[in-house]
């Protein structure tokens, strides 16, 4: 989820459905639905800052398998990525495994982007001084993938797919079509302030979802054989300060997470920080961030402990809590049974849902706590009190 436009009376946000079947149908009419078999897709909120409440909300894209992050764009858009390869081998109507491009006003044109390339997408980041995107991979192992547009803000019309190789000995291997490749896995990696150059390499058929003779993993393997580096399940990918900075959601030897920042300027990727437990040192697999215009980095948890929180990372590596679903609806819990306007009830503990989609905007920061329920909070401030 994030902030795609906002004026003063009004912040809109684009928030993703993370549903996964192939069977269920879209929820959407023909003009806004890729597939029309899948029941992932995006909707559009209103927000009045002024009022402190939600003024409207709609359907603006639906037909995906697994919206799971994306990014908003300096245009005014949301980019929803899909985090599957699956498609018609799977019973879907089409392929998938694309992005696809939600306005701020209106529904979505349902038509991928394929030269963003066809993989297991998590999120999105735009450079605002180049409008170059870069995009993360939830996979293992996973690129870091940066595509260069034909013409800045308008991805439909194509350009160039390429992933990250960072200038550094090979410490992995991996076996494609019978064949050993090695690169380098930057998860072996604990050591704050290790920082690497960064060089790029042409992924050729950014539409080719699948190794031969598999399903899966048909755009990384073109990386890989050219000895393009690897992160352990790229998901959360945020702009800010001028750095694109990057989650590695199981990175690190205790396999917790990690925390990168790539400078576009300088060609460097750094690392920030690694998660060693998930106690109140760490983080319990960090998986959506956003950048605090504050000047600090706020990190979704996506793990098995309960709660989940909200951690705030300040830029020489202090991690905080910021804040833990309390969301128990069971009989005696801290909430209690709660029946919807629509008659659902829910009675369930749902303190281990999973944070994601934060974004800010001014005083405000948003985030969704995933599940059953799923529900979006809009949380203000005494923000100049702390680091976020």
């Amino acid at each position: 989820m994030a902030v795609v436009a906002a004026d003063a009376n009004r912040i809109v946000l684009v928030r993703n459905h993370e549903q996964s079947s192939m069977t269920a149908g879209s929820y959407l009419g023909a003009k806004g639905t890729y597939d029309p078999k899948c029941n992932g897709g995006t909707s559009t909120l209103v927000f009045s800052p002024s009022q402190k409440k939600w003024l409207s909300s709609w359907a603006s894209l639906s037909g995906l398998v697994r919206p799971c992050a994306g990014g908003p764009t300096p245009w005014n858009t949301w980019l929803s990525c899909e985090e599957t390869s699956n498609g018609v081998h799977n019973g879907a109507t089409y392929q998938h495994g694309y992005v696809f491009e939600v306005p701020a006003a209106g529904i979505a044109n349902p038509v991928p982007l394929k030269d963003m390339g066809c993989f297991s997408h998590e999120a999105a980041a735009v450079d605002p001084v180049t409008g170059i995107v870069y995009e993360t991979e939830d996979s293992t192992p996973s690129g870091l993938y940066r595509f260069i547009p034909n013409v800045r803000g308008q991805l439909a019309k194509g350009g160039r797919l390429q992933m990250m190789r960072l200038k550094t000995a090979t410490n992995a291997s991996i076996t494609l079509s019978g064949t050993s490749y090695n690169y380098f896995n930057t998860a072996l990696v604990n050591t704050l302030g290790t920082t690497w150059d960064v060089e790029w390499v042409d992924i050729e058929n950014p539409d080719k979802p699948f190794v031969t003779g598999t399903t899966y993993g048909g755009v990384r393997a073109q990386g890989l054989m050219q000895g393009a580096s690897s992160i352990a399940r790229g998901e959360g990918i945020w702009y800010g300060n001028g750095v694109i900075y990057v989650c590695s959601t199981s990175g690190g030897s205790a396999g917790n997470g990690q925390i990168f920042a790539y400078d576009p300027r300088k060609e460097t990727f750094t690392l920030l920080f690694v998660s060693l437990s998930d106690g109140i040192d760490g983080v319990d697999s960090p998986d959506n961030i956003a950048w605090s215009p504050r000047g600090s980095l706020i990190l979704c948890e996506d793990g098995n402990a309960s709660p989940q929180q909200l951690r705030g990372l300040t830029l020489d590596g202090t991690i905080f809590p910021f804040c833990a679903t309390n969301m128990d609806f069971r009989a005696g819990g801290a909430v209690g049974p709660v029946t919807r306007p629509s008659g659902r009830t829910f009675s369930n503990d749902a303190r281990g849902n999973e944070w994601a989609g934060a974004t800010f905007h001014n005083e405000w920061l948003f985030a969704n706590a995933y599940g059953s329920p799923g529900v979006t909070f809009a949380i203000t401030g005494p923000w100049d009190n702390g680091a976020l």
